[in-house]
């Protein structure tokens, strides 16, 4: 989230720089401010990432809480839900990852573009 939110503001800061300039035209500035749309869309699926990390941990304890404890061998017994308190914190645990990878990929995209934009205003 930090990177992608940083990179939105490096660009931004960059923009400001141009239009202060002078000699730039509109169609050079959105050339430009068209990669702040992969560090957005980076920035939201960090923040989804991590809310769905918060329901991996939410779930995970949910497991072990549905645990039931015996005076017999092995002592602890998964409960009737507990089953399902995994499955929904590995299903948040991957989705998380997924998000998280993607949001990496929306910031590699996002300096290819700004690279981009960079060349064709210097050309």
């Amino acid at each position: 989230m930090l990177v992608n939110g940083g990179a939105a503001v490096a660009v931004l800061a960059f923009i400001g720089a141009l239009v202060r300039e002078g000699g730039v035209t509109v169609k050079q500035v959105s050339g430009v401010s068209g990669s702040l749309l992969w560090f957005a869309g980076g920035v939201a699926m960090a923040v989804l990432a991590l809310a769905l990390s918060y329901f991996t941990n939410y779930c995970y304890v949910g497991s072990e809480t549905s645990r039931v404890f015996t005076f017999d061998h092995p002592y602890i017994i998964d409960g009737a839900n507990t089953w399902k308190w995994r499955y929904w914190g590995r299903a948040f645990h991957v989705g998380a990852i997924v998000w998280a990878v993607l949001s990496l990929v929306a910031f590699v995209f996002g300096m290819f573009d700004v690279h981009h934009a960079i060349v064709r205003l210097a050309g």
